[in-house]
């Protein structure tokens, strides 16, 4: 309206614009309507340049400094402010224009968490070291629940970087700012393999422990040989580590399949494009199909790009940034969620080695519950004892599996959700939960139930609990 305001109409004006109706005596007090919004200052004021429709305003009634409206939200500052990654752009989940982590409060239970997960797995891990273990079985047990505890440790160690990287990030300057280069950044990834091999590592240990006891209940002289052990544990890290550091390797159909988005840095600087408007909107439609397409693309954009560079001398014009497989988020955990056709494969893959490893840590702890339900007359000197602990040992199961389940199974559902019932990829939300809620939960309850700590924890538990029914008798 002010803008509108401005233009004055009518003899002897003819539609004139008004650059200042505070210095009607000033020679550039009114220019000619041709001049508005032509990209050349005419008003000492800026005010012809100033609200022209179809522009981006960088500093809006401030400077004159515009861009183009399609610039915006495109992951690359043009403006000096970076008001054109800020101010318009609509960030989902946890985060914020400004910080990593928006609420204080997750941000600090999120903290309060990794430090307790921390805390925990030291502590069982040093007791383990400490053990004094006489007995094979004893010793095959350690050295596997080590392997769990480090695992789980690495889980509280991703969550306090997270924590640590949102504070360091705030402190130089605007989230916003700063997302493009922190999600596709070395450290994000790295903590994007943390979290990956701590949670898969931790789980396929799970399936290692429980095999060995159900080994142990079906025939108590049985012997494991370290060397079989060491063997199993290594092959099963290694697997985990590769998995892992898989979306990582520098190849070319790999980067293909697991980037999570790619995009052209210093586009506006090449004449060839910024002057000719078909190519613009070619590249536009080719950018849009590697970023959004639902479809498989035939073409390798890391093998264009490169072709691109090698045609011409300033090879930056063609330079692209990749947002890696870890990067879908700024909390910088794998973008299983994802939807893309040629991505369905190592999806379907991945589910079904998740639910075979549940499936056989179910099953052989229902064996394990079988067994000790034949031999329990051997647990216990009289009845009243058995029953008790019978109930003991079945209780404690059904939380160790039953945690691993819901975490688990949870997450399978999601995934097979979003790919195959609603065809559409995550918000960035549903990463968050589960890389701040669902998974870590397993990492914080695996050192109470796979050690003496269990046992304290239930008798505090079942102490308090009788208090407080106490109160109402």
């Amino acid at each position: 309206v002010t803008f509108c305001d401005s233009i004055a109409k009518g003899n002897p004006h003819r539609y004139d614009f008004r650059c200042d109706e505070n210095q009607a005596t000033s020679q550039d007090y009114e220019q000619p309507i041709h001049r508005l919004c032509d990209g050349n200052i005419d008003c000492k004021s800026g005010a012809d340049e100033k609200g022209c429709p179809g522009r981006f305003y960088c500093s809006p009634n401030e400077t004159t400094d515009w861009i183009d409206p399609d610039k915006t939200c495109d992951h690359v500052k043009d403006c000096n402010n970076g008001a054109d990654e800020c101010g318009t752009c609509q960030v989902e989940g946890l985060s914020s224009p400004d910080f990593l982590i928006q609420s204080k409060l997750v941000a600090g239970v999120t903290g309060i968490l990794a430090l307790l997960i921390i805390k925990l797995n030291i502590a069982q891990i040093n007791s383990c070291c400490r053990m004094k273990c006489p007995s094979n079985i004893k010793q095959v047990e350690r050295i596997y629940l080590i392997n769990l505890f480090c695992h789980d440790l690495l889980m509280g160690l991703y969550l306090f970087g997270i924590v640590i990287a949102g504070i360091v990030i705030r402190i130089k300057g605007r989230y916003c700012l700063l997302e493009s280069s922190w999600r596709s950044s070395w450290v994000c990834a790295g903590f994007g393999v943390v979290f990956s091999s701590a949670a898969h590592g931790s789980l396929l240990t799970i399936a290692l422990v429980s095999y060995t006891r159900f080994r142990v209940c079906s025939d108590i002289g049985v012997i494991i040989r370290k060397k079989a052990v060491l063997t199993s544990l290594i092959a099963a890290n290694l697997l985990n580590w590769f998995h892992s550091c898989l979306p990582l390797l520098p190849f070319s159909a790999v980067r293909q399949l697991f980037s999570s988005e790619i995009f052209f840095k210093n586009l506006d600087n090449n004449p060839f494009f910024i002057e000719n408007t078909v190519n613009v909107s070619r590249l536009l439609s080719f950018y849009r199909g590697v970023t959004n397409s639902t479809h498989d693309l035939t073409t390798d954009v890391f093998e264009i790009a490169e072709k691109l560079r090698n045609v011409t001398s300033n090879q930056e014009i063609f330079e692209i940034q990749e947002i890696s497989f870890y990067g879908n988020t700024g909390l910088c955990i794998h973008n299983i969620f994802k939807y893309k056709e040629s991505y369905t494969i190592y999806k379907m893959i991945y589910c079904k080695f998740i639910v075979a490893i549940l499936s056989f840590i179910f099953v052989t702890y229902i064996k394990i519950l079988h067994q000790q339900r034949k031999s329990r007359k051997a647990l216990a000197q009289h009845e009243g004892n058995e029953n008790i602990q019978s109930k003991s040992i079945i209780l404690k199961i059904a939380l160790m599996i039953g945690s691993q389940l819901v975490c688990w199974i949870s997450y399978i559902v999601t995934i097979i959700s979003f790919e195959f019932i609603t065809s559409r990829q995550a918000s960035p939300l549903v990463f968050e939960i589960f890389a701040l809620v669902v998974i870590p939960v397993n990492s914080l309850l695996n050192p109470v139930f796979y050690s003496d700590l269990y046992k304290r924890v239930r008798d505090a538990a079942w102490r308090h609990w009788r208090g407080f029914m106490s109160r109402f008798q």
